[in-house]
């Protein structure tokens, strides 16, 4: 018997890989073949498909007791919002439907924080509602956390986990980039706004913690701390060097988005800011995440100390220009 991880070349997924490894777990990952096979996945089981390939899903499944199912698209922009929407539902409930054939004994969901949408004035808890969906990423995860629990009245024990915002080593999405950009000197701006961050290995080891202990159906909010951009990018230039952008005014940063999502409209590129970006940033949705320390036992890292190992990451990865100054 295997545990079996959906979209573990990518980044919460991988890291879930890398420490099921570490615990001395057997490990299969689902990998399309365009996929890159990092160094962090040495030791598990490489299985190629799709979630969209249900032959390739039955395969995957055989012999598997725990699934997570961390598969998904994230994007700030897309192109093609159709495919970020079936790769979300289709695809979730390929997988489900495998894992039910197959006799799949524990499903951990990897949700978000996006499916309680944009709520105002409120700190966000498990039994929160929903506020607005500013986008069609936001609207996938809240389509897909939907159908993922209606599998549970089909006999399958799911188990949701809701991320905030995710950073750590292997960042390449938008706040990584943001990261990036910052220590770089090329980020143009910033706003100010306040919102929930997390350190991807604590948002792995809640997965980990979540499958022997979480019962069927239970939420689990993944958020270490609310914090201002002002005071996380602080940090990280207090830690790497450099100097904080400009802080704009909301208005100046949705108008350059909306300009920059109509140039990547042309070129299909992405956008340095998106819509979608400035809404959830300004909105600064604030999130609780202790149900998941007093349940599962989660001990959430603290940012300084995340950061140091994030940004060490960057660094030794050649993604930095400079070294971060406390590595001297």
């Amino acid at each position: 018997m295997t545990n079996l991880v959906t979209g573990g070349t990518g980044f919460i997924g991988g890291h879930i890989v890398e420490q099921l490894l570490a615990d001395g777990q057997p490990v299969r990952v689902l990998a399309r073949r365009s996929s890159t096979l990092g160094e962090h996945l040495k030791g598990a089981e490489i299985v190629y498909g799709d979630v969209l390939d249900k032959d390739s899903l039955a395969q995957a499944m055989k012999g598997v007791h725990t699934l997570y199912h961390a598969a998904a698209q994230f994007e700030v922009w897309t192109a093609d919002p159709q495919l970020m929407l079936e790769t979300a539902n289709q695809g979730t409930r390929n997988v489900l439907d495998a894992a039910l054939a197959a006799g799949v004994r524990k499903v951990l969901h990897t949700s978000s924080g996006a499916v309680f949408g944009l709520p105002r004035n409120q700190t966000v808890t498990e039994a929160s509602g929903t506020g607005p969906l500013p986008d069609v990423y936001y609207r996938s995860k809240q389509e897909s956390e939907a159908l993922a629990r209606s599998y549970i009245a089909k006999g399958l024990d799911v188990v949701f986990l809701n991320p905030s915002n995710v950073y750590g080593p292997r960042d390449t999405k938008p706040l990584g980039r943001s990261i990036v950009a910052l220590l770089n000197g090329t980020l143009p701006s910033a706003w100010h706004a306040t919102f929930a961050i997390v350190y991807v290995v604590d948002v792995a080891r809640a997965h980990i913690l979540a499958a022997t202990k979480a019962a069927a159906g239970e939420r689990y909010i993944l958020a270490e701390q609310n914090i201002g951009y002002k005071d996380f990018f602080g940090k990280m230039v207090a830690l790497g060097g450099g100097k904080l952008p400009p802080f704009l005014p909301g208005p100046m940063i949705h108008a350059t988005a909306i300009l920059m999502e109509g140039v990547s409209g042309l070129t299909g590129k992405l956008p340095m800011v998106s819509v979608m970006q400035y809404k959830s940033g300004t909105q600064g949705t604030l999130f609780d995440g202790s149900k998941a320390q007093r349940e599962l036992g989660l001990a959430y890292t603290p940012v300084d100390e995340a950061l140091r190992t994030t940004l060490a990451w960057y660094w030794q990865n050649g993604e930095l220009k400079r070294k971060p100054r406390f590595l001297d």
